[in-house]
């Protein structure tokens, strides 16, 4: 090749080479904006996982805090002298009981307790027949 040949193309290939490296690092670029959308994209998904567990966790405590509220407030209809701790004790066993039996539910027990209580809702009451407690159990079925 001649000299004028050389001269001719050298800006062809200045500029082939200055493309080929934009092409490069275009592609490096992308490669990399693609691997961070990627990280991004499993953090979005762990976030919204763990925003939906603590949802339901909130939900869940709310319903108890709900329904623990309802019992005390169903105690202080029959028993205002029973001290708060004592109530709330009551209470949260009540609702635990409803999360371990499914056929339970807490207007049952309540409206139970009201009952063989006679409405006292003192957890110390023993009947003449000798049957103790907020639920009046026999101490032999006890």
């Amino acid at each position: 090749m001649s000299t004028k040949d050389q001269n001719s193309t050298a800006p062809f290939k200045t500029g082939l080479n200055i493309l080929t490296g934009m092409v490069f690092i275009t592609v490096v670029l992308v490669g990399i904006k693609y691997a961070i959308n990627t990280k991004n994209e499993i953090k979005i998904s762990d976030l919204e996982k763990n925003l939906m567990e603590m949802r339901s966790a909130i939900t869940t405590d709310s319903i108890r805090q709900f329904n623990i509220q309802k019992i005390i407030a169903i105690i202080d209809q029959y028993n205002l002298t029973m001290p708060r701790v004592k109530k709330y004790e009551i209470a949260e066993e009540i609702y635990t009981m409803t999360k371990k039996y499914p056929v339970l539910n807490v207007d049952l027990l309540c409206a139970t307790i009201t009952h063989e209580s006679a409405g006292t809702w003192d957890p110390e009451i023993i009947s003449p027949a000798g049957a103790m407690g907020l639920m009046q159990i026999m101490p032999a079925t006890g």
